[in-house]
């Protein structure tokens, strides 16, 4: 072997080991800290160069692309009494952006709202809003709680243009069963 192919398998300070797998029941796309921990895994294992730190308590796998939903799901359960909202929300629900924000809720930065009295979440990978939130404005989908579909059109209108937005609602609208019909409600109003 040459010195080259020496140093690409040994590494630049000796014989470089593969990472011990991770059990079965943590997804190594991504996972908490927590989880890992509980199922035995050690800390030198969170360390290891296959695996990047998006946010306190999140472990997510380097060569994958960001994953919105896992991504959400995780900071969301990092971090309690919040709701995935604006963009991030939005993509969720797949309701229709324009290309520069489906780009920008596709870099791997979460929405997350909290209640005004709770405080804004702040933490590295998120960027977050305060709002008047109450039960009937967040649904769970998928483990993620999410702003319902007529609150995040709300928190789209400040970031997409008039021909943009009546698309967006005309995509919620549209829908056999639209995603801002209540059932519950109807006629309530």
């Amino acid at each position: 072997m040459d010195n080259a192919t020496l140093l690409a398998v040994s590494g630049e300070h000796g014989p470089m080991r593969k990472p011990m797998p991770l059990p079965s029941e943590i997804n190594p796309e991504g996972f908490l800290v927590s989880d890992a921990y509980a199922a035995g895994v050690p800390r030198g294992r969170l360390q290891a160069a296959g695996l990047i730190t998006p946010s306190r308590g999140i472990r997510l796998d380097r060569s994958d692309s960001p994953n919105v939903a896992l991504l959400a799901r995780l900071h969301t359960a990092v971090t309690p009494r919040c709701a995935v909202s604006h963009v991030t929300a939005a993509l969720l629900w797949s309701i229709p952006l324009p290309i520069y924000l489906e780009e920008e809720g596709n870099n791997g930065v979460i929405h997350v709202t909290r209640r005004h009295e709770i405080g804004r979440v702040k933490r590295r990978g998120v960027v977050g809003h305060r709002a008047p939130l109450l039960a009937r404005d967040v649904r769970a989908v998928n483990g993620v709680q999410l702003t319902s579909p007529e609150w995040t059109w709300m928190d789209l209108a400040r970031h997409m243009g008039r021909s943009s937005l009546v698309a967006a609602g005309d995509f919620l609208l549209a829908r056999e069963n639209p995603l801002t019909f209540d059932r519950g409600h109807a006629g309530s109003h």
